[in-house]
């Protein structure tokens, strides 16, 4: 995904510095136009094409493309570094992961399959008390004015989403238990799952999650269209409209799209620096809005039980320098936890 609008370059000198210590400021963030029909399952009404480079979205049936930016919201956006946010309830954490020493960046970051996929297994496990981490796909980012200039990132998403549905979550393990070659979306520098995850995988009462790894690959901290996550306990059900990405016409993922929800409260770390990793949950099957297929929101569960995942997205902050850019880069990983040994996140 990479929907993006241009920007004019930036002549207001202004800094997220500014705002470090601040709990709460204005930006504007995008979601699904009024009127996308709420689905937590696939429904055939939307989709995308992942070969066009303009990453329309477009209605099943419908004579006009349907662009996500055409509704701007005007969001609150907290100060998440004034709060107490965590992977297991609130769906995102940041943590405080500096570079090797001695590592050289950027080629740290681009040695992806290796010593930095090891990297954010370890840190994975050590948030999520999950018996087995595995890293398996990467994706870099970057914006307009962006120091590193690769020819090959993807542009930032600046609409609400998801980057599982219920069905590509599931979908997702079953590819990773089989030999990957061949599979596009699969970067691991394994040919499959270890035997071991396999097993409890396979497991009676199996709990899985998948984990985003977000960080800033520049020297700068980020300035311009920082990342910010939705508090999971805030996400309703309804919020979701199923979205299938298609290449060469078949089907080959699905997401979800967020429709418009007030009560939707926007989290963000101001100046993100290289030294800090940001953890978001994508999908985690022992959630309650995963267990029900739906049928009730994460703050309905039981006290204590773990959020399912986070809607996230880029965020306009009125009157940044988006000259600066930025650049990004972030590794899925598989959890997998084992269901005879409790589970003890380092943050609990």
């Amino acid at each position: 995904l990479g929907f993006w609008r241009s920007t004019p370059d930036c002549v207001c000198p202004w800094s997220l510095a500014s705002v470090s210590r601040k709990f709460k400021m204005s930006a504007v963030a995008k979601y699904m136009r009024d009127g996308v029909e709420a689905s937590f399952y696939e429904n055939g009404k939307l989709s995308a094409n992942r070969e066009n480079t303009e990453e329309r979205v477009t209605e099943a049936g419908a004579t006009q493309n349907v662009f996500v930016d055409n509704d701007d919201i005007r969001v609150e956006l907290i100060n998440a570094r004034e709060a107490h946010m965590n992977l297991h309830r609130n769906g995102f954490e940041l943590r405080y992961r500096p570079v090797p020493q001695g590592a050289d960046v950027p080629n740290y970051f681009d040695q992806v399959g290796g010593d930095y996929y090891r990297d954010c297994e370890e840190l994975v496990k050590e948030v999520t008390g999950g018996a087995m981490v595995m890293a398996f796909h990467h994706r870099c980012r970057e914006s307009p004015g962006a120091t590193q200039a690769d020819s090959t990132a993807s542009t930032p998403v600046l609409v609400r989403h998801n980057d599982y549905s219920y069905e590509s979550a599931q979908q997702t393990v079953e590819k990773l238990k089989q030999p990957q070659s061949g599979q596009k979306f699969l970067r691991s520098v394994r040919d499959q799952i270890p035997d071991k995850m396999k097993q409890l995988l396979e497991a009676p009462g199996a709990r899985y999650a998948l984990v985003n790894v977000w960080r800033n690959t520049q020297v700068d901290p980020v300035e311009a269209f920082p990342l910010s996550c939705i508090d999971a306990q805030t996400i309703e059900p309804s919020d979701f409209a199923t979205q299938t990405l298609r290449e060469d016409g078949q089907a080959t993922h699905e997401l979800y799209m967020s429709r418009h929800n007030p009560k939707h409260k926007n989290y963000f770390y101001p100046r993100q620096t290289r030294n800090e990793a940001l953890l978001i949950k994508c999908w985690d099957s022992a959630g309650t809005l995963a267990r029900t297929k739906g049928k009730m929101a994460d703050r309905e569960g039981f006290v204590g039980s773990p959020c399912t995942m986070s809607l996230h997205g880029a965020v306009d902050i009125p009157g940044p320098l988006r000259c600066r850019g930025r650049s990004s880069l972030e590794v899925r990983c598989l959890v997998v936890y084992d269901p005879n040994q409790p589970t003890a996140p380092s943050h609990l």
